[in-house]
C-alpha cells in the first residue's frame, strides 16, 4: 500500500514530498511506512517473507526508494520547498507534541537511532515547524489551487473527521478517555493481534525459544 501511495511522488523524489497533487501521497505512503517499522510489524518474520516472496517489485521499491526518504524526511534532512508543495512532512514534530512530557517509552524510532536521542534531530525539526508557521499562507493558496474545480461531497468528507473515527474505534465513551491511554491500549491490541497471526512459539520465528 505504501508503495502504490509513494509511486505518484517519485518524479518528484527531490523535493520532500514531490508536488502539489502529491503531496497527499506522499503524506499517505510516509504514514503506512511509519505503521510498517513498529515492533509489532517487524517481528512478523514469516510473513515478510511471504511478502518479498510475493510482491518482489513492491518490495524492492518500498526498501530503496521509500524507506530512505522516509529516513531522510524523518531526520529532518533536505531543503523544505516552498512552491509545489500543499502538505509539508510535520508528522515526526506532530508525533512528538502529543506525547506526554518525560514519556521516553514512546520515543519515535527517529530518536531511539540516534546517540543523542534525536535532540539535534529535534532542532531541525523545530526549525522547519517555524518555516512552515510563517509560510502557512503559501501552502494554503497552493492547495486551494490544486483543489479549485473539487467538488467536495458532504457525506463523504463527514466520513474522514477524527471525531467519527475516534467514535467508530473507541465507542463515545472510549472517544473521551485520555489520549494516552487510548495510546497504551491501542498498543496491547497490536501486541495480541501481532502474537495471534505468529505466535512467539511458531516456527522460524526468532522470539523461540530453543
Amino acid at each position: 500500500m505504501s508503495v502504490d501511495l509513494f509511486c505518484p511522488c517519485t518524479a518528484q523524489h527531490s523535493q520532500r514530498g514531490g508536488g502539489t497533487v502529491h503531496s497527499m501521497y506522499m503524506g499517505s505512503a510516509c504514514i503506512v511506512a511509519d505503521c510498517a517499522v513498529l515492533l509489532q510489524i517487524q517481528r512478523l518474520k514469516n510473513t515478510w517473507v511471504a511478502l518479498r516472496q510475493n510482491y518482489r517489485d513492491s518490495c524492492a521499491l518500498y526498501d530503496t526508494k521509500l524507506c530512505g526518504e522516509l529516513n531522510t524526511l524523518d531526520a529532518g534532512g533536505g531543503t523544505l520547498p516552498l512552491q509545489n508543495v500543499s502538505l509539508p512532512h510535520i508528522l515526526p514534530l506532530l508525533e512528538v507534541l502529543q506525547r506526554e512530557t518525560g514519556d521516553l517509552t514512546a520515543l519515535t524510532p527517529w530518536e531511539r537511532s540516534a546517540k543523542d536521542l534525536g535532540i539535534d534531530t529535534m532542532l531541525a525539526h523545530l526549525d522547519t515547524a517555524r518555516v512552515i508557521s510563517e509560510q502557512c499562507g503559501l501552502y494554503r493558496v497552493t492547495g486551494e489551487n490544486a483543489l479549485r474545480d473539487f467538488k467536495p461531497d458532504r457525506s463523504v468528507l463527514d466520513m474522514l473527521r477524527t471525531e467519527l473515527h475516534l467514535k467508530l474505534m473507541w465507542g463515545s465513551k472510549g472517544a473521551a478517555v485520555n489520549a494516552t491511554d487510548r495510546f497504551n491500549k491501542f498498543t496491547q491490541v497490536l501486541v495480541v493481534l501481532s502474537e495471534k497471526v505468529e505466535p512467539r512459539d511458531s516456527p522460524g520465528n526468532p522470539e523461540t525459544s530453543v
